[in-house]
Parts: C-alpha cells; structure tokens; sequence
C-alpha cells in the first residue's frame, strides 16, 4: 500500500471480511512492525478496498465525526482557574 498523509478531514476506510461491510480504519501502533490498517468495529486486518473517505461521507454512512472546539483544557480556562478547580 503506498504512503498517503491524511489531512485532517480525510480518513481510511476499506472492506473488512469479518464484518462483511466497508468500515473505517485505525492503524496499528506496534514499534516492532508495519503499521496496517484494521476494522474499528472488530480489529481485523483490511486490505482489500483501501481508500480515502472525506468526513462528510463518513457521516453519511453512520460514522460521527466530531472537532476539538475551543474552551477547553489548554485553552488558558484550566490554567487561570476558571474551569472550577481552586
């Protein structure tokens, strides 16, 4: 499979035999082998149908994708205190 950097809004799906359906993917994070991409939904390997799904499609086939918003930690809020904790 070549090398692809996903941009933020881009993410790889591909067809998992297990689950009979195409799904999307999370890379394995083993330091002693190549990363490969496996079935969120049940952890096997994917290797046939690989390919990049924008965010939008994703949703479209029941995936939620949500973004960091501002406001939270590491915003100044917990620093100065004002997220509650003295």
């Amino acid at each position: 499979m070549a090398t692809h950097a996903l941009s933020a809004e881009e993410f790889l799906v591909g067809w998992c035999e297990r689950c009979a359906a195409e799904v999307l993917t999370h890379l394995t994070a083993a330091d002693d082998e190549p990363q490969r991409p496996l079935c969120v939904r049940c952890d096997a390997p994917v290797t046939n149908g690989l390919r990049v799904a924008g965010s939008d499609e994703l949703e479209e086939q029941g995936y939620a994708v949500y973004e960091e918003g501002g406001g939270g930690c590491g915003s100044g809020g917990c620093g100065s205190g004002s997220c509650g904790r003295a």
